[in-house]
């Protein structure tokens, strides 16, 4: 099943994106900053994790913990999308004006043994953030 993994501050613009996601048939799961030192897999513990073939990334654990009084970001993470459909939600999201979301992400055999916290400094490092 398609699900976004997200932290949203706003209550319009989460409403704005559940909106979006009911009409596109997307699961949304929120993340709290509970879940900061946990890897990308034990988040996703119990959901399908798709397109993941190297069998290497469950074996690895995420070595980049949080430190004490992280700020957590707005942030999206993508399980279960083919491209087209990554495609469709991206043009939805901006068609409803939604305003951006800078750290997106998808899950892939890299980064699913990485800690959120671990995937997040990645995703800020690439936007110059």
């Amino acid at each position: 099943m398609k699900t976004i993994y997200l932290n949203v501050l706003g209550e319009n613009k989460k409403n704005d994106i559940l909106l979006v996601c009911q009409r596109l048939g997307v699961k949304v799961e929120n993340i709290g900053s509970d879940s900061l030192n946990k890897t990308l897999l034990n988040i996703f513990a119990g959901n399908k994790v798709n397109n993941l073939n190297n069998i290497e990334a469950f074996n690895s654990q995420g070595s980049k913990k949080a430190p004490a009084l992280y700020n957590l970001p707005e942030f999206m993470i993508f399980n279960g999308f083919a491209d087209e459909e990554l495609d469709e939600f991206l043009h939805a999201y901006r068609a409803a004006g939604i305003p951006k979301i800078q750290l997106k992400a998808v899950v892939t055999p890299f980064n699913i043994g990485w800690t959120l916290y671990e995937l997040i400094e990645h995703l800020k490092e690439e936007a110059n953030i």
